[in-house]
């Protein structure tokens, strides 16, 4: 985990020169890992210690990176269409809430859509 950390802190402070075209392998494979591991809940941004809250800012780096080395991608559904910048995992999710309105995924997910709303995925 410390080598993940260290990877992550050390690219957020070039972050302003990390594009979807020169992003290293390395750092892009770090990166989705820790997505990974929140999608999982291995790991929170976020988590109450001893009655505090704690935030894990490496963490909250590595999902900022993430938005530097994508590109944004076309979704298409219902009564719009989206742009969204972001890890392939959540395009899938959220193509799956838009278009194919998967009520299994909604359950598992927890999630509640009415009339002209728009999912929000945190």
């Amino acid at each position: 985990m410390e080598l993940l950390q260290t990877a992550i802190e050390e690219a957020f402070e070039s972050r302003a020169e990390i594009t979807p075209r020169n992003v290293e392998a390395k750092l892009k494979e770090s990166i989705n890992q820790v997505l990974d591991m929140l999608n999982t809940g291995e790991l929170r941004i976020a988590e109450k210690i001893n009655d505090q809250w704690v935030t894990h800012q490496w963490i909250k780096k590595a999902v900022l990176l993430s938005f530097r080395m994508e590109d944004n991608a076309f979704i298409k559904g219902g009564f719009s269409n989206y742009l969204i910048k972001s890890h392939q995992n959540l395009q899938i999710l959220v193509q799956k809430i838009f278009v194919m309105v998967d009520f299994a995924l909604y359950r598992q997910q927890q999630l509640e859509r009415v009339p002209s709303s728009q999912v929000m995925l945190y």
